[in-house]
């Protein structure tokens, strides 16, 4: 099964490739103390915070290849400052279901630390990765 590339767009300067692979999604669950999926699902419902959805067109121009200062230098000047937000929307919107598209369907070892906040992918519940020591009752 090949690599997923990423979603390639002309915006702002140039041509960029966007992309959230698993480091950029662990940063994204980090910052914004939530879930992958519940970060989406905000963004589609047009619930998103603005950090939410600067921060997933950076990390997505990070995960693409991107330098993160170059990366924040672009979010700063096409998005903040113009105060682009209606297209960072739309961005984030299409990053994540292309990313998470090819993320899912890789086959991926199991790197869930026991504990972790986690979102199932077909229901968007949350909750945390079962603990090595937990039982099924």
């Amino acid at each position: 099964m090949a690599l997923y590339e990423g979603v390639t767009k002309s915006w702002a300067d140039g041509e960029y490739t966007f992309r959230l692979r698993e480091a950029e999604l662990k940063s994204l669950q980090s910052s914004q103390q939530m879930g992958i999926y519940a970060i989406q699902k905000r963004i589609v419902l047009g619930e998103a915070y603005l950090q939410d959805v600067v921060e997933a067109v950076r990390l997505g121009l990070i995960g693409g290849g991107t330098d993160p200062k170059d990366a924040k230098r672009l979010v700063d000047d096409y998005i903040l400052k113009p105060q682009r937000f209606d297209q960072a929307y739309d961005m984030a919107e299409e990053i994540f279901r292309e990313s998470l598209k090819g993320y899912w369907g890789e086959e991926l070892p199991n790197s869930q630390a026991p504990g972790d906040k986690i979102d199932h992918p077909s229901t968007g519940q949350s909750g945390t990765s079962p603990s090595e020591n937990s039982k099924i009752a």
